[in-house]
């Protein structure tokens, strides 16, 4: 969901019409020695019936080859970060060789080798040709798109202070971009999912592709555009031959993110014990987190576009709307749902104390639960004591965060005797319903709350970072996130875990 004007929509067309694609191969025996090595030992790897233990090698080894080779700094700038992570690539090699043999401990020796002579040069080779191309021909706005969008920033400001008419951008930056006279791309073009905003529709009328010697690049289709007017060809040169003792196509590439690993991370934070587990979908946010997305049940989520105008910025959509780019807001001071900190604005300094007291009560009932050999035991149990609306969902349903008290005092009264808290009853019983009040006024008015954020606070952290947090009036925060990337399965895990953002590994995402 991206907002353009009509007139910008029609110099999409007319751009996509005259547009022309063409690549420069750049080579570096170095970095070739580096990439060569790393591929080298990712192939060997996947023969394996198993490189569980493998990976703490792979890991910072992919992502020092990842960054080397996409971002346009020195080698031995120290904001590439890739010495930090030969540093690990050393003390994993002992592991390596225990479970990779002499071949795998062979070769991760000559990557490490090959990293640590790289990252002691000054040379910037892809910086060198963006300059050069910047330089060449008559004199146009000048674009560089990378793939990584962490070093969108630090990249600007080394170029800038030389060139500060050639703007770095990141993939998501692309869509709401003005017309540009030449986009320099850190490639290969298979890097950018479809094209989009690339090939797909153009937003400069020269595309320059840099490619290293040893890639081989999966060319374009040289329809590119559709509309109203048929179909604009790009106009492209031939890409380069490969000018490499190997070579890497796009099948050798780990390009995916590492599903594995994210969702056993998510699923560590799950606890379904005591609870009916519910179905989610791992999806990966901007900023290096992670998070579990309904697939059952309420899937409604809080969406913003930064794009749009102000009266349409934040709007609720459904989780099977999202594609990667849209952007969620997420609450990020604990829990899953947005009620629960506008509500405690809304209640002021009574909220800790109402707060203390229904956690009491969930905490005293989670117990009892998970001392009962089964859910179906427990709800057999809290039926016998008469407690009629007692079954797996609901027991679910009182221990989840969103739940403030049951419908019925008499089944209340139950779960207050089992939990050991029937002194209480009445006083925590009044107390939810302090709570509810708080909770129907956050739900009728967190849209709005939501608006007023987006629309008061400048969205250029999120545009530039993908991540912008808002912070509430008592302490609490939500944060917008933009989406990266869907897992292609689903994962069972509590309803407390749904729409709570974790952080996660960097290298489980190149």
């Amino acid at each position: 969901m991206t907002y353009v004007s009509l007139s910008r929509a029609e110099s999409y067309y007319s751009l996509a019409a005259r547009a022309t694609l063409s690549w420069r191969s750049i080579e570096h025996p170095g970095l070739e020695q580096f990439s060569e090595a790393v591929f080298a030992l990712t192939r060997l790897a996947r023969q394996q019936d198993d490189d569980v233990g493998w990976r703490e090698f792979l890991y910072p080894a992919r992502r020092a080859r990842d960054i080397a080779t996409t971002v346009p700094l020195p080698f031995s700038h120290p904001s590439m970060g890739v010495a930090p992570l030969l540093d690990q690539l050393e003390g994993w090699l002992p592991s390596l060789r225990v479970y990779g043999g002499d071949e795998a401990s062979e070769i991760g020796e000559a990557a490490l080798a090959a990293g640590t002579a790289l990252v002691q040069l000054d040379d910037a080779p892809l910086l060198d040709t963006i300059l050069d191309i910047a330089a060449s021909g008559r004199r146009v706005a000048n674009g560089v798109l990378l793939p990584i969008a962490k070093y969108v920033g630090v990249v600007a400001e080394h170029i800038g202070r030389n060139r500060p008419d050639i703007e770095v951008l990141g993939r998501h930056e692309i869509p709401a971009l003005r017309e540009l006279g030449r986009l320099t791309i850190v490639g290969p073009l298979y890097w950018y999912k479809e094209h989009q905003y690339v090939v797909t529709s153009p937003r400069a009328a020269q595309i320059v592709v840099l490619k290293w010697a040893w890639y081989r690049e999966r060319l374009p289709p040289t329809a590119s555009l559709e509309g109203s007017r048929g179909a604009a060809g790009v106009r492209m040169r031939p890409a380069p031959p490969m000018r490499s003792a190997f070579e890497v196509a796009p099948e050798d590439e780990r390009t995916a993110v590492d599903w594995t690993s994210v969702t056993r991370q998510l699923a560590s934070s799950s606890d379904t014990e005591g609870s009916e587990p519910v179905l989610a979908r791992p999806a990966i946010l901007a900023g290096e987190y992670a998070v579990l997305l309904p697939e059952d049940g309420d899937r409604l989520v809080w969406l913003l576009d930064p794009y749009a105008p102000a009266e349409h910025r934040v709007a609720k959509v459904d989780v099977g709307d999202l594609e990667p780019g849209h952007v969620i807001i997420l609450r990020t001071s604990g829990g899953g749902g947005l009620i629960v900190p506008i509500a405690d604005e809304i209640l002021g300094d009574e909220a800790p104390r109402l707060r203390e007291r229904q956690r009491r009560w969930k905490t005293r009932l989670r117990s009892w639960v998970m001392q009962q050999a089964t859910i179906s035991e427990a709800v057999a149990e809290l039926r016998r004591r008469g407690c009629t609306r007692a079954s797996p969902q609901n027991i679910q349903n009182w221990l989840a965060e969103r739940s403030l008290r049951t419908w019925d005092r008499a089944d209340w009264d139950v779960l207050m005797d089992v939990a050991s808290l029937s002194q209480e009853a009445e006083v925590i019983w009044q107390a939810m319903a302090s709570l509810q009040g708080a909770h129907i006024q956050a739900g009728r008015s967190i849209g709005r709350r939501l608006r007023e954020m987006a629309n008061t606070s400048p969205p250029d952290e999120l545009l530039r970072s993908g991540r912008q947090v808002f912070a509430l009036e008592r302490g609490g925060s939500v944060t917008a996130f933009r989406i990266e990337a869907f897992s292609p399965s689903t994962v069972d895990c509590a309803q407390d875990s749904l729409l709570v953002p974790i952080g996660v590994r960097e290298e489980w995402l190149t």
